[in-house]
């Protein structure tokens, strides 16, 4: 018996930890403002063995209502070839927290929807072919 069910159903869970982990970190960022920081640093990290993910980061420094904060952002591949260090970027902070920030279009609720709705559909087919056997 070849059960195809348990692989599905297991990444379907992953995938609904997931959505659930982006949906509270875009609710914490729902009064979120936008602030322009200067890029003091560039990282690319290269992760994993076989199946590497390449992980870039820029760091930042900017100043909300008079305080400057450093902080690191990870962006996608052509944000991080598209600024120097010295130049600017721009990203979303807390109002309440704003150490804590994230790159714009991050807190997009329609990933998490297609997220979700993803989870769900491979989460049911895995406990459809756990329960028929197949």
């Amino acid at each position: 018996m070849n059960n195809l069910g348990i692989p599905l159903l297991l990444a379907g869970i992953i995938m609904l930890i997931i959505t659930l982990a982006q949906f509270l970190k875009n609710r914490a960022f729902k009064n979120a403002q936008r602030v322009t920081g200067t890029v003091t640093r560039k990282e690319r990290n290269v992760r994993g063995g076989k199946n590497r993910t390449t992980v870039y980061e820029l760091t930042l420094s900017y100043t909300v209502d008079g305080t400057a904060y450093e902080r690191a952002v990870h962006v996608l591949r052509d944000e991080y070839e598209a600024v120097d260090v010295g130049g600017r970027y721009e990203v979303l902070y807390r109002p309440d927290n704003p150490q804590k920030i994230m790159r714009p279009g991050n807190e997009d609720s329609r990933n998490v929807r297609t997220l979700l709705i993803m989870g769900v559909a491979v989460t049911a087919v895995g406990v459809v072919l756990i329960l028929t056997g197949k």
